[in-house]
């Protein structure tokens, strides 16, 4: 019935939910996060936040790492994927952006947007 697959899809009990939401930035770079390994380069996912439904998260592109906007004042956060429902984090930005690049870090941590390197694409 698709009636009762729309509902399920719905449901948000079952977090991290996909859900897709947009990001002007869909690949950004972490540096100087070295607690719990958290450096490197992440992706856009489908994931969001049960309190945040509206913020994307992003993926590590090797690691059990995300970037998750976080509630609390904790702002931009990373840490793995089961913090996405519980909350839980290595790194906070303290940041209510839209996107993680957006803002400076607390503790020193970086994050850039690819698209903001300044490097140009040849056709």
């Amino acid at each position: 019935n698709i009636e009762e697959e729309e509902k399920k899809d719905q449901d948000f009990s079952q977090h991290p939910k996909k859900m897709s939401p947009s990001a002007i930035c869909p690949t950004i770079s972490v540096y100087s996060a070295d607690y719990a390994d958290c450096n490197g380069d992440y992706s856009l996912t489908g994931y969001v936040v049960l309190w945040a439904v509206d913020r994307p998260v992003f993926k590590h592109r090797s690691k059990d790492r995300y970037i998750f906007w976080n509630k609390g004042g904790f702002g931009w956060s990373i840490g793995k994927k089961a913090y996405l429902t519980s909350g839980s984090h290595w790194h906070r930005s303290g940041l209510d952006t839209p996107e993680p690049w957006q803002g400076k870090w607390e503790n020193g941590v970086r994050v850039e947007c690819w698209e903001e390197r300044g490097v140009d694409c040849i056709w």
